[in-house]
């Protein structure tokens, strides 16, 4: 106990691994997951955001995040972190100007999105 707060930690998916990788973005069926989180007694989740298909992410899209904010509301399972492995593949730091540009884009528009999900 930390306080009045129980704390459970957990690794890894609670889903099947998505294109045979459990750190992906689990496209088309991520939803169940906040299920499976709520019925197993955890409270929170870490979403992840993969390089190329960010902008196919509910993280990037006004619709994800009502989504991901109803889903949240009904399951009691809140997004409170996310891994942006996004930045593996396409780094802030790249040699590549487009890639640098784009990238901080990503960013930017990542940190917008994440405060409108990261309820108290």
């Amino acid at each position: 106990m930390l306080g009045q707060y129980q704390v459970g930690i957990m690794q890894g998916r609670l889903l099947p691994k998505y294109q045979g990788r459990y750190q992906a973005h689990p496209k088309g069926y991520w939803q169940e997951e906040f299920d499976l989180a709520s019925e197993a007694g955890l409270d929170l989740i870490e979403f992840i955001i993969d390089f190329p298909d960010a902008r196919g992410n509910p993280l990037m899209s006004p619709e994800g995040l009502t989504e991901i904010r109803n889903i949240s509301q009904t399951s009691g399972v809140q997004v409170k972190s996310i891994c942006a492995d996004y930045f593996m593949g396409a780094p802030l730091h790249s040699t590549n100007p487009e890639t640098t540009e784009k990238s901080q884009a990503i960013l930017g528009q990542l940190l917008k999105n994440a405060a409108s999900i990261f309820v108290s």
